[in-house]
């Protein structure tokens, strides 16, 4: 299934870090995406308020200073930026990293943006992930979470992964989630997923679920803030089972699904995000007889 890497963090209102840092921060981890690479383009697009329609600047080869002069121009007044890195697989291949980041919200101009969460999005092709420093780059992005005092963060195939607290597939599928607090529970399961006390108070502290989490790779992250939780050392080796062993593990921190909604789902993007949840054979079952009941009413 895998095809693209998909990275997503959460930074809550209440978080103290700047503009600045966070775009340094995104900065940083696509340098190291490309690092590997023997050249390196890079477009970032920037929706301000301060600017009379979209401001696009190019970057070569991820040139610092040219990126320290446009960061200390635009940092003061970005609501959103999103564009690109070309990486060089081969000779005549390249492949394209994108991503975005969503700050504030706008006066002037429709930013993506639910209540005043921000939000990173890194987007990786597999051509790309093969060849990368992967521990060095999943290191870059607890060290973003540690530094932007992030809440959450999930890496995990792009079909799947969360774009946003408010869109894992548990809370999408959840029972009255709309009436829970989204940094008060784990908004699914992935391969590797950075999260803090607060979203997994109900299955226990840290250093409880540091010790006992059905994870290959486990630790915490800054002093103390988070742990990261990733269910193997290679995402192409992670097997449903291991899912499914991380959702009972968390079953009093997850979202309780209506496999109702489940059931009469006709999203065709939603299908890998429902096998993926993980469900357990009894839910698979009961999620079959509702769509042949409703199957068999609707003739």
């Amino acid at each position: 299934m895998f095809t693209q890497l998909g990275v997503m963090i959460h930074i809550p209102q209440q978080s103290r870090c700047t503009t600045l840092e966070l775009l340094s921060q995104l900065h940083t981890m696509l340098r190291l995406c490309g690092e590997s690479f023997p050249s390196q383009a890079g477009t970032w697009r920037v929706v301000s308020d301060a600017y009379d329609g979209m401001q696009v600047y190019n970057f070569s080869s991820f040139d610092e200073q040219s990126w320290q002069r446009w960061i200390a121009k635009y940092q003061d007044a970005i609501c959103f930026v999103s564009g690109e890195v070309v990486l060089s697989t081969s000779k005549k291949k390249r492949s394209m990293v994108t991503f975005s980041a969503t700050i504030s919200r706008s006066k002037r101009y429709t930013v993506p943006i639910i209540d005043e969460e921000r939000v990173i999005w890194i987007q990786i092709p597999k051509a790309v992930w093969s060849r990368i420093k992967q521990g060095d780059f999943l290191q870059g992005i607890q060290h973003a979470c540690s530094a932007l005092e992030a809440a959450y963060a999930c890496v995990d195939d792009v079909t799947i992964a969360a774009k946003s607290i408010y869109t894992g597939g548990f809370r999408y599928f959840g029972v009255n989630s709309h009436k829970i607090p989204p940094q008060t529970r784990l908004p699914g399961i992935y391969w590797a997923q950075y999260v803090t006390q607060e979203m997994i108070r109900e299955t226990g502290t840290l250093q409880e679920i540091e010790n006992e989490a059905p994870c290959e790779v486990k630790g915490m992250v800054g002093e103390n803030q988070g742990i990261w939780l990733q269910l193997t050392h290679d995402i192409l080796k992670t097997q449903r089972e291991d899912r499914l062993a991380l959702r009972k593990y968390f079953s009093e921190s997850l979202y309780q699904l209506s496999l109702l909604d489940i059931a009469k789902s006709v999203r065709i993007d939603l299908i890998p995000v429902i096998d993926y949840l993980p469900l357990d054979a009894a839910e698979i079952t009961e999620i079959e007889r509702i769509r042949i009941n409703t199957r068999e009413k609707e003739m």
